[in-house]
């Protein structure tokens, strides 16, 4: 993809997902996603264990994007993992 807007020409299998939840949960994986994160309030959810946010204040916001695994930075230690744009995932793909 060239521009950073572009959505991806592949479409998802037809199915009939139970809630947004789903909906969000079926597209990053399809893409291949690892989950998402917001930078704005340093926030990141994995593919599996989505949006926890649910039913604390504040909610899940509509600004989280989706994201790949990325190694922590040195000076943080305080988070299992850390979610950002780097397309280079940790996790490990099956060819």
């Amino acid at each position: 993809m060239n521009d950073e807007n572009e959505v991806p020409k592949t479409t998802p299998p037809r199915v009939r997902p139970e809630n947004v939840l789903t909906i969000v949960e079926m597209y990053l994986v399809y893409q291949e996603y690892d989950g998402l994160f917001n930078s704005y309030v340093d926030c990141a959810c994995k593919v599996g264990d989505l949006m926890p946010c649910v039913g604390c204040e504040g909610g899940p916001r509509h600004d989280c994007e989706p994201g790949w695994i990325e190694p922590c930075p040195e000076e943080c230690c305080e988070h299992e993992f850390h979610i950002g744009r780097t397309s280079t995932s940790l996790r490990k793909r099956e060819p």
